[in-house]
C-alpha cells in the first residue's frame, strides 16, 4: 500500500497535487496537512512512504523543518520537494541536509510525479504494490430511500462475516445523523469533535471518539444537532476519511442525499458508490443525474453500483425501461417488507433471520461481494450468521 503525504501551507496548491495523484492512482492512500508544527502529530513514523512538500516561494524554512521532522522520524520516507524555481546549488544543499531526496518544480506536471512514484516502488519492491481501495460510499437518490438503512446494514453484516476485519460506519448524512439510532448506541462523540480537532487529528484519537456495536462494528456517530454542520469543514471531514482508511479495512460512508462534488476526494477513489433508489420517478430522476455528475467527476463507472430499495415485481417494467435509458443494470433489489424493516429500525435492531430471509440473504450475499470473498455458509444456518446483536 503505497502512502503519500502532502503538505503545504497553501490549501490550494494542496489540493492541486492531491488531484494530480489521484489522476496517476499510485497512491491508495493520500494524507493531507499543514507545515505547522501542530501537524506533525499526523505525521508519525509510519504515516507515510512518500512526502510531497510544497515549498513557499518566500520562506521555505517551515517546509524544510517538516522534511526534518520526518526524516529523524523514518530516513525511509521520500521526501520531494516541489518547488517554484529551479533550485539553485545552495537550496538543493540545503535540502539535502533535511532529507530531501528529489525536486520537482510547480505547477507539477503529471508525468514527472508519476516517474518519482514508480522510481520509488521500484526501489523499494513488491511490497508497496497497490491494494483494493476500503471507502465504500452509500448515497441516496433522494431523502428516504433507505440510504442509512442500506448502510447500517451493509455494516452489520460486513462485521458479521468478516469477523477478523476491522470495519467502520462513518455517519455523514445531513442534516442530522440516524445510524445511531437504527444500532441503538449511545454516543459520547460524534464526527464534530473528530472534526473539529483536524490537526492533531490521527489513528488513535478517532479510535477514542468511535462507538462500538456488539456486531464489531465501530460507528463514527453523525450530526446530533443540524447546527453541527455549520461549525466543521469540508476539509475537516476529509482528513477523518483518511485517518479512517489508515486504521480500517473497510470504511462505509453514510454521504446521505449529498451533492457528489463536495466528496470528490473520497468518490474518486472509493472501493464502491452504491446509489439507493426506490422505483419511482423521482428516484429515478435523481439517481439518473447522480449518475452523470459521478461519470463526470472521473469515478470509474464500473464502481458505481444502482441499489433499488422497497423492490415489489410490478417494478421491473419501469426499471427495465430505465436500465435501458441510462445503459446501465440495477445491481440489486432490496424486496420490500416495510412493516417487518420499520419494526427492526425502530427496535435499534440490525436486520436478522427473525426479520425478512428474502432481505438478509441479499444482504449477505451483498456484503460477501463488496468485501471479495463469496459467502461461506455456518453450519447451524444463517441463523448463527444473522443473530441479531444489539448494545442494550
Amino acid at each position: 500500500m503505497l502512502t503519500v503525504a502532502v503538505v503545504s501551507a497553501d490549501p490550494t496548491r494542496r489540493m492541486a497535487l492531491v488531484r494530480k495523484l489521484q489522476e496517476i492512482r499510485l497512491a491508495d492512500y493520500i494524507l493531507q496537512t499543514s507545515d505547522e508544527p501542530e501537524s506533525y502529530a499526523s505525521l508519525s513514523p509510519t504515516a507515510c512512504d512518500v512526502m510531497l512538500l510544497d515549498l513557499s516561494p518566500e520562506d521555505p524554512g517551515p517546509q524544510f523543518e517538516v522534511a526534518a521532522h520526518v526524516h529523524r522520524l523514518s530516513p525511509s520516507v521520500w521526501i520531494v520537494a516541489c518547488s517554484p524555481t529551479p533550485p539553485d546549488s545552495n537550496l538543493l544543499l540545503r535540502a539535502m541536509r533535511y532529507g530531501v531526496r528529489e525536486f520537482l518544480q510547480q505547477p507539477v506536471q503529471v508525468e514527472a510525479l508519476q516517474q518519482v512514484l514508480m522510481r520509488f516502488e521500484k526501489e523499494q519492491g513488491p511490497k508497496h504494490v497497490a491494494t483494493p481501495e476500503r471507502v465504500i460510499a452509500v448515497i441516496g437518490a433522494k431523502g428516504g430511500v433507505g440510504a442509512t438503512t442500506l448502510a447500517v446494514n451493509v455494516g452489520f453484516q460486513l462485521a458479521q462475516s468478516s469477523r477478523r476485519k476491522k470495519v467502520l460506519l462513518v455517519d455523514f448524512a445531513r442534516p442530522l445523523g440516524h445510524a445511531a439510532l437504527m444500532l441503538d448506541v449511545m454516543p459520547r462523540f460524534s464526527f464534530r469533535d473528530a472534526a473539529q480537532n483536524v490537526d492533531r487529528l490521527d489513528e488513535h484519537m478517532l479510535g477514542g471518539l468511535l462507538t462500538p456495536h456488539r456486531s464489531g462494528l465501530s460507528l463514527l456517530v453523525g450530526a446530533m444537532d443540524p447546527r453541527d454542520w455549520s461549525t466543521v469543514s469540508l476539509e475537516g471531514v476529509h482528513k477523518i476519511v483518511e485517518v479512517a482508511r489508515r486504521g480500517f479495512d473497510f470504511v462505509l460512508l453514510d454521504l446521505g442525499m449529498c451533492a457528489p462534488a463536495d466528496w470528490e476526494l473520497e468518490l474518486v477513489e472509493a472501493r464502491q458508490i452504491l446509489l439507493v433508489a426506490e422505483a419511482d420517478v423521482p428516484s429515478l430522476w435523481a439517481v439518473e443525474r447522480q449518475v452523470h455528475a459521478l461519470e463526470s467527476m472521473r469515478v470509474d463507472p464500473d464502481r458505481i453500483r444502482l441499489v433499488i430499495n422497497r423492490w415489489h415485481r410490478r417494478d421491473d417494467a419501469i426499471l427495465k425501461s430505465f436500465e435501458q435509458r441510462i445503459k446501465r443494470s440495477i445491481h440489486l433489489r432490496l424486496p420490500n417488507n416495510f412493516v417487518k424493516v420499520s419494526d427492526a429500525v425502530n427496535s435499534g435492531l440490525p436486520l436478522s433471520e427473525n426479520h425478512d430471509n428474502a432481505i438478509v440473504l441479499k444482504l449477505r450475499q451483498f456484503a460477501a461481494e463488496l468485501a471479495g470473498a463469496a459467502p461461506t455458509p455456518r453450519p447451524n444456518g444463517l441463523g448463527g450468521l444473522f443473530s441479531s446483536h444489539s448494545s442494550r
